[in-house]
């Protein structure tokens, strides 16, 4: 993820360590859950930085109450992975089949211009 090395990186790393944990601790009852949830208003600094992104920043995040009741009913469910909205689904099946390449060009496209955004307001 261009312009957020530091961040995808560790993403990547709790994802095989949640995978990694599910399998180590499935006999002794213990689910282990991987939320991704896209865009989160937590703070006046990410409610600023989502709404530089404009329209992708708009559909890509879901509301805090929502993500939090549907990822409880998910873990108790036993599920292993969730990602909150259709359209963060889309997107990730999608990153999943286009070259690596170009989902980096536009990611790096998309954060960009959001940095420009943000920082000049």
């Amino acid at each position: 993820m261009p312009l957020k090395a530091t961040y995808a990186a560790s993403k990547r790393f709790i994802l095989d360590l949640a995978v990694s944990l599910r399998h180590e601790l499935k006999r002794e009852d213990v689910n282990v859950l991987t939320l991704c949830p896209g865009g989160m208003v937590t703070t006046q600094k990410t409610m600023q930085s989502i709404k530089a992104q404009g329209f992708w920043g708009d559909i890509t995040t879901n509301p805090l109450e929502c993500v939090a009741r549907n990822t409880i009913d998910r873990a108790l469910a036993g599920k292993s992975f969730y990602i909150p909205g259709i359209l963060n689904q889309i997107l990730t099946f999608c990153s999943r089949i286009i070259p690596r390449s170009w989902v980096a060009a536009m990611i790096y496209w998309r954060w960009n211009n959001t940095q420009k955004k943000w920082l000049n307001s």
